[in-house]
């Protein structure tokens, strides 16, 4: 029919032109900012639990905020989770709220995913944020700890008497058959060298169930200490914020796993008695699921704070278990401390820390109330599987964020920077900013040769400004390495001294911290360290330090 005649709809239409509206991102329409102690330093991000900015107080830990509603593409907010990074909603959510964007480029301000490869390490300027340190899998694989703690143990005997002995198949097999022999009744746990979730693991009570390839067999903690006649252990987190000084974080708040089949040591073909992997109790019939974050110390998962105060009313000295427990972790990390520097220094060329770590610690006491480390992970499940792990998650992540400081920068001003820094190596020149080693102004040996930490290099002073800053921003986090006592107890475990661990111990002694302390008393920023001009470790310098100069009244400094 013709177009005259036909009805409308016989015509051809021509394509209407509709807007694609895209959907609202939950991200915030602000972001926040924390001033930094000192009057040279950047302030940092805030993150926090609040939704909007009517939540929002005015103070974060007693420091001013700064409502910042518009920045430029240039200074935008960024977050990156690559596509092969398992992503979880604490994560996502503690970013949206901070008022970052997810981005696909490498221009991020923080990335959360697994480890870097080693040349992406090096592409990473001074003000982004990783979520892993290179070369962390000495402690994420078990055959690697095995190794690790084994070689600390020969060093320091009984010292490093938390990790149960175990032989790796098939190399030492023969070791294992000579054990059995001249233990007979011993158990053990069979696991594979490099795997999760429970996947493989096993108990055992004779070499004919082990296949000998491939795997770690462990001997079997066979008296734990019971709840209730059940088995269960810890999972503590752990946030280390710098190798270099070593800086270690206990989060306050972890969870309780319990198995969902009472104890029994002749019972060894059920899982459900000896492993207390959530991801393998979730599937037994008596598994009870938290159904209320308020409603604690019931059902096959508690928080780390109802089991604490379950074992104090029980009668059991929990102030001793934590200190053990943090023992166990500070000589654990201090094992892989060597390692860990070495790839730092191979493949990150910036002074100021680039990488963090979160670390799942799982420990099984035993009925001497002996904590024993059973592995590490070094990246954790996040995933909310109930309200209690939502909460605890929630709060760990935020908190973690807040704590190691993300900082607005200019992505232009650093790629010149980084333009500037290729043709001077062309060149064959070399600056200040673009080393993360520059040459140091004093020796470790002049620095210990000190009785007081009368006198601040440049150098000096950056590593205590960001210490400091981090360590005002920690939240529920307690700093248990270094404090005040710490490293004179732990040096001897130290491959060797470094000159940043020797400062911090310095520092967290002197009269200059307790001055910082007097000054934020009363103000919150504005105070300047002081380069001392006179000093043969700083004569190169011509920056000398302003005298202390508040600039903002507000609550007081929390200690």
């Amino acid at each position: 029919p013709s177009s005259k005649t036909a009805p409308s709809h016989f015509l051809v239409q021509p394509p209407v032109k509709t807007k694609m509206v895209a959907k609202k991102k939950k991200t915030a329409k602000y972001h926040y900012l924390i001033p930094s102690l000192f009057e040279n330093e950047k302030p940092s991000v805030v993150f926090t639990l609040s939704t909007g900015r009517d939540d929002m107080d005015e103070e974060v830990n007693g420091a001013p905020i700064q409502v910042v509603a518009k920045t430029t593409k240039d200074k935008r907010l960024t977050f990156k989770i690559p596509p092969s990074a398992v992503e979880f909603n604490v994560v996502k959510n503690a970013f949206k709220r901070a008022g970052f964007k997810r981005t696909s480029k490498w221009d991020f301000n923080m990335i959360w995913g697994k480890k870097l490869k080693n040349n992406e390490y090096a592409k990473l300027n001074e003000y982004q944020r990783v979520n892993h340190f290179p070369g962390t899998w000495i402690l994420g694989r078990k055959d690697n700890l095995h190794r690790m703690l084994t070689n600390m143990k020969r060093s320091h005997g009984k010292e490093y008497n938390f990790f149960p002995y175990a032989y790796l198949l098939p190399d030492e097999n023969s070791y294992l058959v000579n054990e059995w022999v001249q233990n007979p009744g011993t158990l053990f746990i069979v696991k594979p060298k490099a795997s999760s979730c429970g996947r493989g693991i096993r108990v055992v009570s004779s070499m004919d169930r082990i296949k000998k390839d491939n795997c770690l067999v462990q001997r079997y903690i066979d008296r734990p200490l019971l709840i209730n006649g059940y088995k269960w252990d810890l999972r503590l987190y752990v946030v280390v914020t710098s190798y270099d000084p070593l800086v270690v974080y206990l989060f306050d708040d972890g969870l309780c796993r319990f198995a969902t089949a009472k104890y029994d040591r002749k019972k060894l073909k059920n899982r459900f008695i000896h492993l207390t992997n959530y991801s393998i109790n979730k599937n037994s019939k008596t598994f009870e699921k938290n159904k209320d974050a308020e409603k604690d110390a019931m059902g096959s998962k508690w928080s780390l704070q109802a089991l604490y105060q379950y074992l104090t009313e029980k009668g059991y000295d929990v102030k001793q278990l934590k200190a053990r427990i943090k023992q166990l972790i500070i000589k654990t990390l201090i094992g892989s401390e060597s390692h860990v520097n070495q790839q730092i220094r191979r493949f990150i060329k910036h002074k100021r820390p680039t990488c963090y770590e979160v670390f799942g610690f799982d420990i099984l006491v035993d009925e001497k109330l002996k904590p024993w480390i059973i592995e590490i992970n070094v990246s954790p499940s996040l995933s909310s599987s109930s309200p209690m792990d939502k909460a605890i998650k929630g709060r760990l992540i935020t908190q973690t964020f807040h704590m190691v400081g993300s900082k607005v920068f200019s992505r232009s001003k650093m790629a010149a920077k980084d333009s500037e820094d290729k043709h001077n190596r062309l060149l064959g020149l070399t600056s200040r900013s673009s080393s993360r080693y520059s040459s140091r102004k004093r020796t470790l040996f002049e620095l210990k040769r000190l009785s007081t930490l009368d006198h601040l290099t440049e150098d000096d002073i950056q590593v205590i400004q960001h210490f400091e800053d981090e360590y005002a921003r920690r939240g529920d986090f307690e700093r248990i390495f270094p404090t005040n006592s710490s490293y004179p107890r732990y040096v001897k475990y130290f491959e060797s001294e470094r000159y940043n661990n020797v400062l911090m111990h310095l520092w967290n002694n002197s009269k200059k911290r307790s001055l910082l302390y007097d000054h934020h008393e009363q103000f919150w920023g504005g105070y300047s360290l002081k380069i001392d001009k006179k000093s043969k470790a700083s004569r190169s310098s011509k920056r000398a330090g302003k005298s202390i100069h508040p600039h903002t009244a507000s609550s007081p400094y929390r200690t």
